[in-house]
């Protein structure tokens, strides 16, 4: 059923979000995210690429986005490396957006989501020290199933003088398959997930 309603849907949905170190009359934003993330490694050509793909959905300010990178290192020793017979490689990794919808169950049972990716690709030679940037597209997609109940935690902390954050995550671990360019790959440890956050005017937070 998974891979029906795959191939229906346009594409899918993450978020990245970074909170940084803010002034103390500065109150921060508040947020919701269901996500869904996966890691898995293709090989194409005798070249091993580690993946990580993560989508999410944040409710508060609708916003929505698929990230995925990978990283790969390629042995030239001997096949262009140092003439010198050191050992050599170049080191590639790629990091990639897209934004369009995810489809995720208030209970966390299932992911789905797709998209097409831009990003750019690096590629770093240690025997020449030389570094390429180029940008690349790839269509990627994540379709994962449950495989335990949910956990939950909470917490909370002061961030500074004035505000305390407070928390609340709800997880479940979770397997499927992940596709791109059209190759499917096993993802044995993604993750469905529900992060709620909240930063309080909180005087106590003075003393801590």
């Amino acid at each position: 059923m998974i891979r029906r309603t795959l191939t229906s849907l346009s594409g899918a949905a993450v978020l990245t979000l970074s909170l940084a170190s803010t002034s103390l009359a500065e109150t921060l934003p508040n947020g919701n995210v269901t996500f869904a993330s996966g890691s898995f490694t293709q090989t194409i050509k005798g070249v091993e690429y580690a993946w990580f793909v993560r989508a999410a959905r944040n409710t508060v300010d609708g916003t929505t986005a698929v990230t995925a990178s990978y990283n790969t290192a390629v042995d030239t020793t001997g096949h262009g490396g140092d003439q010198d017979g050191q050992p050599g490689a170049r080191f590639i990794s790629f990091n990639g957006q897209g934004t369009v919808p995810i489809l995720i169950p208030a209970t966390l049972g299932f992911a789905i989501a797709g998209a097409r990716l831009h990003g750019t690709e690096t590629t770093f030679d240690t025997c020449t020290g030389a570094e390429a940037v180029v940008n690349k597209r790839h269509t990627v997609a994540l379709a994962l199933e449950a495989t335990a109940p949910a956990e939950t935690s909470s917490g909370q902390k002061c961030v500074d003088t004035e505000q305390v954050l407070k928390s609340t995550f709800t997880f479940r671990t979770a397997a499927g398959f992940a596709f791109v360019n059209g190759r499917r790959s096993a993802v044995a440890d993604g993750t469905i997930g529900h992060d709620v956050w909240s930063y309080q005017p909180d005087p106590s937070c003075a003393d801590a």
